[in-house]
């Protein structure tokens, strides 16, 4: 169970909360930089019981204001999801100490702020994966039949129920491989992360329409398609994915265009021979290589495998 990622955006406004369309020559700083802030928010938002016990998820954003004298005003919640998680938010937010002011133009100015909250229920065991299998065209209910999931202390089958889906329980979280047996010899074969507390997952088959024959969309991200990626100026950077949310915004897009990369989230669909770490891992390495090692201030913290990068 996490309350997931912090991210800020910035907007200075004036007394009456109107929009200044001005750059910010100093932002507002938080007493220690934004590493401190962000300690201070995962201290001090934590799940609220009701909201773990009804399996409550999704991303509150809190608006917030710093003025001229670096104290925080106008608090309110942006967008709700649910009250127990909308007033952990508000009044994590009412409760932070003084900023040091922004300076527009030499003057202080006041600066608004959204803070975007991101609630995630994980388990570290008795998870529950449900997997579907989908023929591109419909045309065939359940194209698969078997699945087996494994990892170096876990191997167990399962046959597919009346609907097509596969439904693993009682599993701890991690990596696993998946191998999926389908009519016409066909066998899906990637890995999957599970670290919530139930998820679901869906792949695609093509069945073309020479009979008999039946073939695997493969996915493009793992480190080979990265490689091609990288050589196309194409490069994508993945988030998490399984809840309805906006993956971007507008710090987001200050990130893409200056380091020529996408975020992309692809919500619960995996495809054959996908491996996200390894895709991101190569793109991390890129920047790494052209940008040197500021890069990784500036993105998004929920991009997958940031947090084990050295």
């Amino acid at each position: 169970m996490r309350a997931g990622s912090f991210e800020l955006f910035a907007t200075p406004v004036d007394p009456e909360g109107n929009a200044i369309f001005s750059s910010i020559g100093q932002m507002p700083e938080y007493p220690g930089g934004l590493d401190r802030l962000y300690a201070w928010l995962l201290r001090n938002i934590t799940y609220p019981k009701d909201a773990k016990n009804n399996n409550l998820e999704g991303t509150v954003i809190t608006k917030f204001v710093v003025d001229t004298n670096g104290m925080v005003t106008d608090v309110s919640v942006y967008k709700r999801v649910h009250p127990s998680l909308d007033s952990v938010c508000f009044n994590a937010v009412k409760d932070m100490q003084p900023w040091s002011p922004a300076i527009i133009e030499g003057n202080p100015e006041r600066v608004q702020f959204l803070l975007p909250v991101r609630f995630i229920l994980t388990c570290d065991s008795n998870c529950i994966v449900r997997i579907k299998v989908i023929e591109m065209n419909n045309s065939i209910l359940g194209p698969c039949f078997l699945a087996c999931l494994s990892n170096a202390s876990f191997n167990t089958n399962k046959w597919a129920d009346s609907t097509g889906v596969f439904y693993f329980d009682n599993l701890n979280a991690g990596q696993y491989r998946l191998n999926i047996r389908c009519y016409g010899s066909l066998t899906l074969d990637t890995l999957i992360d599970i670290e919530r507390c139930t998820s679901d997952f869906s792949f695609v088959v093509k069945l073309p329409s020479i009979a008999g024959s039946v073939h695997v969309i493969l996915s493009e991200f793992n480190a080979r398609g990265a490689r091609r990626d990288i050589l196309k100026n194409n490069m994508r950077i993945l988030l998490p994915g399984g809840l309805i949310q906006e993956t971007t915004n507008a710090s987001d897009s200050l990130f893409e265009q200056k380091y020529h990369v996408r975020f992309l989230s692809q919500g619960c669909v995996r495809l054959p021979g996908e491996d996200q770490h390894a895709y991101n891992q190569k793109i991390f390495n890129y920047l790494d290589k052209h940008y040197g090692r500021r890069w990784r201030r500036e993105i998004r913290q929920d991009a997958i495998g940031l947090k084990k990068l050295k």
